[in-house]
């Protein structure tokens, strides 16, 4: 990594980090009542930890220095620098601040910290990824954590904890009691995670004779749905409230719509059919709509685990009946989505060996 003549980098000496590694050691560590206090007084802070981690993945530092390449350091101003590109008037602070904010995460191994010292005499601090870094990163064979800090991280979840104590007092779910619905039922009257009030059409691609798109309309009746597959498919297919059977063939075009919904279709063909059929879909669907494609996510590395088992056991059968056929690991499916011109995959969820991901332009 290149850097400018004034921020070189020499070693930090042995005799000031040695220094430094014994301050405060005689005050604190052979005093076990200065120990507890300082425990107490981290757990009356622990809630600055996962409110910063969500902010931290809110502007993707981990995924920047990931990006930077294996092994390799950014310093608070790199990265700075990265985030703020498309930011007119950008926080002159947000160095320190991120620099701040890294700190807090490489105290707890979520990312790795090295301390250099300038030719101008300044400490300064190099970022890469830590032991726990892979768990925050989207791109893990989806076994990543943002999506779930970010629900416990969200307002309307937080509000929850206001009415514990009530709950414990006067009985009650503190979730009901803040926002007077069950928590299953709260998507219906949020806009922000309501799919019925964003999506007025959903296709499904291969809907096959809409048994999925019943469950949804049946659900979310605001919905029209359309179900789009071959001739012979939809030809007898049964008659549904909110439904409407479109025949064709999504190699040549696929109907537009809010949301187009693709489960279990990607696995039968090769890479170069998929990204026929996904650019086709990238034209049906408006510049804030999404493309939610439902399937197993191989892991990389072969697991034991009966879900890894049971989508190997897949991905063999995938050879032996179609060609190209296979079951595909989450980077194959990125690189599927950039190929056909969308910008970003979210992996949203988990059900059984299946996942629910959405490709957005």
């Amino acid at each position: 990594m290149s850097l400018t003549p004034t921020s070189q980098l020499i070693t930090l000496p042995k005799a000031v980090d040695q220094a430094t590694l014994r301050l405060g050691q005689n005050t604190i560590d052979d005093d076990e009542e200065a120990q507890n206090f300082v425990l107490a007084a981290q757990l009356v802070q622990s809630s600055v930890l996962p409110l910063v981690l969500n902010t931290a993945l809110e502007l993707d530092l981990i995924g920047i220095i990931a990006n930077a390449g294996p092994d390799q350091r950014l310093s608070a101003q790199q990265i700075s620098d990265q985030i703020t590109t498309k930011i007119d008037r950008p926080n002159p602070d947000a160095p320190s601040m991120l620099d701040r904010i890294l700190g807090l995460l490489a105290s707890y191994s979520i990312v790795s910290c090295c301390v250099q010292l300038t030719k101008n005499g300044e400490y300064q601090r190099e970022y890469g990824l830590g032991k726990l870094s892979k768990f925050f990163l989207p791109d893990r064979n989806a076994g990543s954590l943002t999506p779930l800090l970010a629900l416990f991280m969200d307002p309307v979840v937080q509000a929850s904890w206001t009415k514990l104590k009530d709950a414990i007092l006067e009985g009650g779910i503190p979730f009901n009691m803040v926002h007077g619905v069950h928590a299953f039922e709260y998507p219906r009257i949020d806009e922000r995670v309501s799919m019925a009030s964003k999506v007025k059409t959903l296709v499904d691609v291969g809907g096959g004779q809409g048994h999925t798109l019943k469950a949804i309309t049946s659900k979310y009746p605001s919905i029209l749905g359309i179900n789009f597959d071959q001739p012979h498919v939809i030809s007898d297919a049964p008659t549904y409230p909110g439904v409407k059977h479109l025949s064709g063939d999504m190699f040549e075009s696929v109907p537009s719509g809010d949301a187009i919904l693709m489960k279990w279709l990607l696995q039968v063909w090769s890479d170069e059919k998929c990204v026929k059929v996904l650019r086709n879909c990238y034209k049906a669907v408006p510049e804030d709509g999404k493309l939610i494609i439902i399937e197993s996510l191989m892991t990389t590395q072969p697991e034991t685990t009966v879900v890894a088992k049971a989508i190997r056991q897949m991905d063999v059968y995938m050879m032996t009946k179609n060609p190209g056929g296979k079951e595909r690991a989450l980077h194959e499916f990125i690189a599927l989505a950039t190929a056909a011109g969308f910008a970003s995959v979210k992996v949203r969820c988990q059900v059984g060996q299946l996942w629910v991901m959405e490709f957005y332009k």
